[in-house]
């Protein structure tokens, strides 16, 4: 299995690049993103289950967990949010 800190720069890089495309994110696209950036990891298979929040992981050595795709996407919706607050006092403080 990689890294640690290689899968997560990995998952940092994959939501960074795609976030920056959406002025405005919803909880749908959020959960999305999230489940389209862990889909990349090497290590891991990702499979839907019958709870829609709700992903499966899988490590290619056999272990599986369920990896609770809201809470990531909440989290993410809440950064989003937080870093166009910063951008706009910004683009205030350049106009003043």
């Amino acid at each position: 299995m990689s890294d640690s800190r290689s899968l997560s720069l990995a998952l940092f890089h994959a939501l960074s690049s795609k976030v920056r495309q959406f002025d405005e994110l919803t909880p749908r696209s959020a959960r999305t993103l999230i489940v389209d950036s862990l889909s990349l990891l090497p290590d891991f298979i990702v499979k839907e289950t019958e709870i829609p929040h709700v992903v499966r992981m899988r490590t290619k050595d056999g272990a599986e967990f369920d990896f609770n795709v809201q809470d990531a996407a909440d989290a993410l919706l809440h950064l989003h949010e937080d870093f166009h607050k910063l951008v706009e006092e910004k683009d205030l403080e350049k106009e003043s």
